[in-house]
């Protein structure tokens, strides 16, 4: 009997010297994914912030965010992974019902690991431009004439 694969959505945090080795941490929860039979269709870093209470001595945490299909069954396997992976802190898994057509094809594209490959890889990439706002003057409001009322 053969389960269908559903679409998933994964929340991994990781610690704060991931950030430091963004590529490592991608490898490791690949390799997380990998086990549990899931396919990927997409991986990004989605933020490095401060934790909203401590965890342990930790502060600091990156969260990456994970696309991929599995088993149903197959997710408990990967949730006990993860929970024993000294890497991942925290994880959350939602089923990706909620996902459509458009946002899936959004998430692709603004975050696959393609993209995240190429800029790790690029040696010289330089952030882009930041557009400068021009100030303008405001305008000066001339105040409307008032009505007079002619008394009768």
């Amino acid at each position: 009997m053969s389960e269908t694969n559903y679409l998933y959505e994964g929340l991994f945090l990781m610690g704060q010297s991931a950030g430091a080795d963004l590529s490592g941490a991608m490898d490791h929860i690949k390799g997380l994914l990998d086990r549990a039979s899931a396919d990927v269709v997409a991986m990004h870093k989605w933020d490095e912030r401060k934790l909203a209470y401590p965890i342990g001595n930790m502060k600091r945490g990156l969260y990456v965010q994970v696309i991929f299909k599995a088993e149903g069954q197959q997710l408990v396997k990967l949730e006990r992974d993860c929970n024993l992976s000294e890497q991942v802190v925290r994880v959350m898994f939602t089923r990706g019902e909620h996902l459509g057509e458009v946002e899936l094809k959004n998430f692709i594209e603004s975050g696959s690991i393609t993209a995240i490959e190429a800029e790790l890889t690029s040696d010289d990439a330089e952030a882009a431009p930041v557009p400068v706002k021009e100030e303008v003057a405001p305008a000066k409001v001339e105040a409307a004439p008032a009505k007079e009322e002619a008394a009768e």
